[in-house]
């Protein structure tokens, strides 16, 4: 039976599916603001529904509205990491990198998503890319964070553990850089790195206070 709206009983709503369907059509004649205007009528009815921000997204960047394109597919991101489909959301991410390359928090976003999907080298290059941004933005307070997230998923990433401790140093945050050396040093031991182990611990005995060993 067809639905009709309250007051407008002789005019049946349209079922979404009938909605997207003339959205698409509209899309693909080119006629991009009809297409945005019916499927913004559909998220009306499904509100949460990420492919549609995602069409929505795609139809704005033929207007050339790129603001509205990016809020779109930041939707269609949001929505598509919350049902757990990081594939889609790594692609859209993606897509909106390709008008804002400069804006460091997605490189931050793009890592976490290939978190979630076990991409530890692609996650890290990316966390890093953010990290490396906001060091060069005078934001340590921000980059920090990050790189000891680098750490903790790499931990064998030794030279992204000297940097890190380097940088605990430079902001005189000496708890955190001993801590770091500290760690270094173990795993040089482990490496067979004895004079690099060696070396490191006796610049922690010097941070400690501690006199130098015999």
């Amino acid at each position: 039976f067809p639905i009709y709206e309250i007051g407008c009983e002789s005019e049946p709503v349209p079922k979404v599916d009938q909605i997207k369907s003339k959205a698409q059509e509209l899309f693909q004649r080119g006629d991009y603001a009809k297409a945005v205007a019916e499927y913004k009528r559909v998220l009306e009815v499904e509100p949460g529904n990420a492919s549609i921000y995602n069409f929505i997204g795609d139809a704005y960047i033929k207007l050339n509205n790129i603001a509205e394109a990016i809020s779109n597919y930041q939707e269609a991101m949001k929505y598509y990491s919350a049902d757990s489909l990081y594939n889609n959301a790594v692609a859209i991410c993606r897509k909106i990198l390709r008008y804002r390359k400069d804006d460091a928090d997605l490189y931050k976003t793009l890592g976490e998503l290939y978190i979630h999907q076990d991409l530890i080298n692609e996650a890290i290059t990316n966390l890093l890319e953010y990290a490396e941004r906001k060091m060069k933005e005078g934001r340590q307070d921000l980059a920090f964070p990050v790189y000891k997230q680098i750490v903790d998923l790499n931990p064998q990433n030794l030279n992204i553990r000297a940097k890190l401790a380097e940088m605990y140093l430079a902001e005189k945050r000496m708890a955190e850089a001993i801590n770091e050396f500290a760690l270094l040093a173990q795993a040089y031991r482990d490496q067979g790195r004895q004079i690099e182990a060696e070396a490191l611990e006796a610049r922690v005995r010097s941070m400690r206070g501690e006199p130098a060993a015999p």
